[in-house]
């Protein structure tokens, strides 16, 4: 649930969560979860020379490795649903809870238009998220407000957070754009921000395709991980 008061140029945003607060064993979950997942999915296309693939590692190369294999699994989503019904390590029924709504994960490009420690907001064509922090600040990796980034936004025990990827874009706006970003961060958020696991799932059910990366956008991603290109969205 959200809502806004505006002052001039100000907008405040105040998100009232409906979980409570992420603890670390909230976070091992998540990732124990997620490196199912990718396994699986490197299982299935072959794109990495590992047994297990993970995106929670101090190892670069690990991550690097992570990164591939989570790009390629939200261009085909039908593999979490193939790993939730298989269950092919035979995890623990909680993992397989977590996973599932993950089919309806929602790949863009966003402009941050807040960071905070326990948040951020993200703004795609059409609507405002709110994304929460699990282990780590939200804004860890935010390098400027307003950037833009590509984000993968996944449902987890009632909030929206990231598949711990942060893709920078840009890192400075164009300030002739600046006042339409504002004015189309006020509209969305006048409007309702999309908070909260159950809301992104019915935002994402609603679209033809979750995945909505300009083409031009995941063409350079493709050549910067050494991945065979992959026709994206059009925008």
């Amino acid at each position: 649930m959200s809502f806004c008061i505006e002052k001039g140029d100000e907008l405040a945003v105040f998100i009232q969560s409906e979980h409570e607060e992420f603890t670390w064993d909230d976070a091992d979950l998540f990732y124990r979860t997620l490196d199912g997942v990718l396994t699986y999915a490197n299982e299935r296309l072959r794109l990495v020379e590992r047994d297990k693939v993970t995106l929670c590692s101090e190892s670069r190369e690990e991550l690097d490795d992570g990164g591939r294999v989570s790009d390629r699994l939200w261009l085909d989503r039908a593999l979490v649903g193939e790993y939730v019904e298989r269950n092919p390590y035979e995890v623990p029924e909680e993992q397989l809870d977590v996973a599932a709504p993950w089919r309806y994960a929602l790949r863009d490009v966003f402009i941050i238009v807040r960071a905070a420690e326990d948040h951020i907001l993200a703004m795609n064509r059409d609507a405002l998220f709110c994304v929460e922090r699990l282990e780590a600040p939200a804004d860890r990796h935010v390098r400027a407000v307003p950037s833009l980034a590509l984000l993968t936004l996944l449902p987890f025990k009632g909030a929206i957070v990231t598949d711990s990827k942060f893709i920078h874009l840009e890192d400075e706006m164009d300030p002739s754009l600046i006042g339409d970003i504002r004015e189309s961060a006020h509209e969305f958020a006048h409007s309702g921000v999309v908070s909260g696991a159950d809301a992104l799932v019915r935002y994402s059910r609603e679209l033809p395709d979750a995945n909505r990366v300009p083409e031009s956008w995941q063409r350079q991603l493709d050549e910067v991980l050494g991945l065979p290109h992959v026709p994206g969205i059009t925008a």
